[in-house]
């Protein structure tokens, strides 16, 4: 039994994908385009990576209702600000969500928390449902109403849970799977000290 439960998590964890969301200042000051893309879908497994490119940005969880509020009592993620102002760090900065059973059927709300940012469209999902009421769109736009300032919505959120969060360094910002040779590697010794209990 224990060895197809660790067979079964190896096997959904060769799956699992990278995803890559690029923070950069917007070269034609739209606020809207610091987050590219702005919305992506995530399934469990799969680890978001946001890549800071360029300017002095935050990658910081919120709620549909206070879309420039840091959700600290979710325990939400937040890079803290992420400097590379003139696009050279190399790597780049880089602050990693994971997507677990616990939020991936769930909206993971995040803004940039640079000074006038948020309240000016510099706001992304994570799982958004596009077919219900809280859009990405809306929240552009109730992040714009508010002008980054405290809520005063009285909708509840939909984010209920979030990722434990970590930092990494990569360069790229394209979407990748995780290949099983690579991944056997780190997993075998982990899954043979599992199988040993």
């Amino acid at each position: 039994m224990r060895s197809a439960l660790l067979i079964l998590a190896a096997t959904s964890l060769a799956h699992a994908t990278n995803i890559f969301i690029q923070v950069a200042s917007p070269s034609n000051g739209d606020n809207t385009t610091t987050f590219t893309p702005q919305r992506v879908t995530a399934g469990v497994g799969d680890i978001v990576f946001f890549n800071f490119t360029d300017g002095n940005h935050t990658a910081t969880q919120s709620t549909f209702a206070g879309p420039c509020i840091f959700a600290a009592s979710l325990n939400g993620f937040d890079s803290g600000f992420r400097p590379n102002l003139n696009g050279t760090d190399v790597p780049t900065p880089i602050q990693s969500v994971p997507i677990l059973d616990s939020n991936a059927n769930t909206p993971l709300w995040f803004f940039d928390a640079s000074p006038g940012a948020c309240g000016s469209g510099a706001v992304g999902v994570i799982n958004s449902n596009e077919n219900g009421n809280e859009t990405l769109a809306a929240f552009v736009r109730n992040a714009e109403r508010l002008n980054g300032t405290m809520t005063t919505s009285s909708s509840p959120s939909a984010t209920n849970t979030s990722p434990a969060s970590s930092t990494t360094t990569s360069s790229s910002d394209a979407k990748q799977h995780f290949h099983v040779p690579f991944l056997m590697s780190i997993l075998a010794p982990v899954l043979f000290a599992m199988a040993q209990f």
